[in-house]
């Protein structure tokens, strides 16, 4: 009797310390996906929050000198372009266009003040940028930059941008494109 009961409770007690560790391991699994999904929701935050900073800048134009607009609407893109010219700007394309270094310190005055996050200031200025030469047309496709017509002041800049990228018909001819001249972006 005495011994039968011991033993089942030592089967009982070694059972129930089983289950206790995988609770307890369950429980660590749990937590450090909880951490997981928790920064990643902090991630998307942040980048929700810095697409919003672009439009606190541009509903702020009247304390900005010089605020000239957000890019995408500075550029008129010829239509089966859009999508190239939206991969090689990338972040850019959200970006917001001031003319002068002071119109990007009062930005960043702005964005700071409003606590508004980050958003990329694209610089307008006077002077021509110089542009990497090329050659007039590029080895295939046409040069990205041709699809692409920008407000008075800025085709430098979109020049600048869209540099040594080449729009082609498919992924075929940009993996073509990129085993002939690698220092080209191929889109």
């Amino acid at each position: 009797g005495l011994d039968a009961e011991h033993e089942a409770a030592l089967i009982a007690l070694a059972q129930a310390d089983a289950e206790v560790e995988r609770v307890q391991a369950e429980i660590t699994d749990i937590d450090r996906r909880r951490v997981a999904v928790g920064a990643r929701c902090d991630a998307l935050e942040l980048s929700l929050r810095r697409r919003d900073a672009s439009g606190t800048l541009l509903a702020s134009s009247d304390r900005v000198a010089g605020m000239i607009g957000s890019l995408a609407s500075l550029l008129h893109v010829d239509p089966g372009a859009q999508a190239a010219v939206a991969a090689v700007l990338g972040d850019l394309a959200d970006a917001v266009v001031v003319r002068g270094v002071r119109g990007a310190v009062e930005s960043l005055l702005v964005l700071k003040e409003l606590d508004a996050g980050r958003a990329s200031i694209v610089v307008a200025d006077q002077s021509e940028r110089v542009t990497p030469a090329f050659p007039a047309s590029p080895p295939s496709g046409r040069w990205l930059r041709d699809s692409v017509r920008a407000s008075e002041g800025l085709t430098s800049i979109v020049d600048h941008l869209l540099g040594p990228a080449v729009l082609v018909a498919d992924s075929d001819a940009a993996a073509r494109g990129m085993e002939a001249d690698p220092s080209l972006t191929w889109v």
